[in-house]
């Protein structure tokens, strides 16, 4: 849903905010049913980096499939 994504949105900016400035929006495919994040090289979704910002992020918006 528009909520959903927007909700996924909301979260990778607070990724961002939590130390991992270049994590990147999601992308939303196959009409809103699939989503997922297209990290740049270098960024490794098992980073420590990745593991806390999420962990703070987890109640912000939509967590993102994935990291």
């Amino acid at each position: 849903s528009k909520a959903q994504e927007a909700g996924m949105v909301a979260n990778a900016q607070c990724i961002r905010k939590h130390g991992v400035p270049n994590f990147p929006d999601p992308f939303f495919a196959f009409g809103g049913r699939a989503a997922g994040v297209n990290l740049p090289p270098g960024l490794e979704r098992q980073s420590p980096s990745i593991y806390i910002a999420s962990k703070a992020c987890a109640r912000v918006g939509t967590p993102i499939p994935g990291p």
